[in-house]
């Protein structure tokens, strides 16, 4: 759970970071915008191609959404992901 959650706050740091409403991110991507808020709140896990559309509307890059995850990750002594979607 510790990447969905990293991934999640990234989500919503960058947002804020280019000023962007939840709804102009959920538009720009074609994301529902329940589906974004739960992405955002750490549920689920995103899909690759999620993230490629989520770093265009965010107007960085993958890397950039998926590096603190696996920090994260990596400082929690990269654990199991067993029992994760």
């Amino acid at each position: 759970m510790v990447v969905q959650k990293s991934i999640g706050e990234t989500i919503v740091d960058l947002r804020l970071k280019v000023g962007k409403k939840r709804a102009d991110i959920a538009r720009e991507t074609g994301l529902d915008y329940r589906s974004l808020q739960r992405l955002e709140q750490g549920d689920p896990m995103p899909l690759v191609s999620t993230v490629l559309l989520l770093a265009a509307a965010l107007e960085t890059t993958p890397d950039k959404i998926i590096m603190p995850a696996w920090e994260a990750w990596n400082e929690a002594g990269q654990p199991d992901f067993a029992g994760e979607p």
